[in-house]
């Protein structure tokens, strides 16, 4: 039983950081238009990415060291290095990916196929988020449908021809 209440706060602690920096990027997305300039955004932006890398250090340090939290931290670990690398741009998806909820993302994934046929949000909007909650689902271990393969195919050929322009 020692240490199983210190886990348990280190786990919480550990969840309710990611949750903190994950929501403050989330929150510079969206409140974007109210920073004084571009230049003011983009250092808070890129100093709460850093403080994302430096979490990031501090899970590898700490899973190297724990193997009982190896399975909870991995998901957020997944989540920090996508971000990171920009391979998720989207914080609120992110979030969902970071808290392991596969039914949450496929629920953002319809209100964006309700949002882009509404035209709340652009194809090219619709079909970047669509990816990345794809991607993260794959990544979960959800099973995708041979539909929602064929899109994230088409959608990874698209921008390799586009990167290669």
């Amino acid at each position: 039983l020692r240490g199983k209440f210190e886990t348990q706060q280190l786990r919480k602690n550990l969840k309710d950081q990611m949750t903190r920096l994950l929501m403050q990027l989330e929150d510079l997305e969206k409140f974007k238009d109210e920073f004084d300039s571009q230049e003011e955004w983009l250092e808070e932006k890129q100093e709460t990415e850093e403080q994302l890398k430096q979490f990031q250090e501090f899970l590898n340090r700490t899973l190297s060291g724990d193997l009982t939290l190896v399975d909870e931290f991995s998901s957020v670990q997944l989540a920090i290095q996508a971000t990171i690398s920009k391979a998720f741009k989207t914080p609120e998806i992110i979030r969902l990916f970071a808290d392991k909820e596969p039914e949450h993302l496929r629920e953002k994934l319809k209100e964006l196929e309700r949002d882009v046929k509404t035209k709340k949000i652009t194809k090219k909007s619709f079909k970047s988020q669509a990816y990345e909650i794809l991607y993260g689902l794959a990544k979960l271990g959800d099973k995708l449908t041979p539909k929602e393969k064929e899109f994230m195919t088409s959608f990874e050929a698209s921008n390799l021809d586009l990167k290669s322009q």
